[in-house]
């Protein structure tokens, strides 16, 4: 069939070439064919600015939180190496406690990876793909989000 008929909003990808011309046929036969491109357009405009508002948070908050628990870690050591709080530790024993916590760290990074395997990598190829119009409602649950911050 030559014709296409489009009856909803298409909020995928930038329109190409043949999804123009088709657009323009179907506006000759519908005059409100053109007010849904634009329609479209707009909204495809608005969501992608909205996406990448929402990423950027994301990343001030991951490194934020990064800064906040990397502080914690080291007023803690250097506590324990200051003999405060009734302390009394030598360097090798702060230092088998720095390596204890870096290792708790990597073990809840890789305990949400393991629960939510749909976590696993940057999520870059992801958002591209979700503001290209790929399907991606399983890779944006709240579940993935969550694992990905604690990954």
């Amino acid at each position: 069939e030559i014709f296409r008929r489009v009856d909803s909003l298409q909020l995928h990808a930038p329109f190409d070439q043949k999804e123009r011309d088709l657009a323009e046929k179907r506006s000759k036969c519908h005059d409100t064919g053109r007010k849904e491109e634009k329609l479209a357009t707009r909204l495809r405009q608005f969501l992608n600015v909205l996406v990448g508002v929402s990423v950027g948070l994301a990343a001030v908050a991951v490194r934020v939180g990064c800064q906040m628990l990397g502080n914690w870690r080291q007023k803690v050591l250097l506590s324990l190496l200051a003999g405060r709080d009734g302390w009394n530790l030598q360097f090798g024993e702060v230092l088998l406690i720095a390596m204890a916590m870096t290792g708790g760290f990597a073990m809840l990074a890789t305990v949400a990876v393991v629960l939510v395997p749909a976590s696993t990598g940057s999520g870059i190829p992801g958002v591209l793909a979700f503001l290209n119009g790929c399907d991606l409602r399983a890779a944006l649950r709240g579940q993935v989000l969550l694992a990905k911050m604690f990954g």
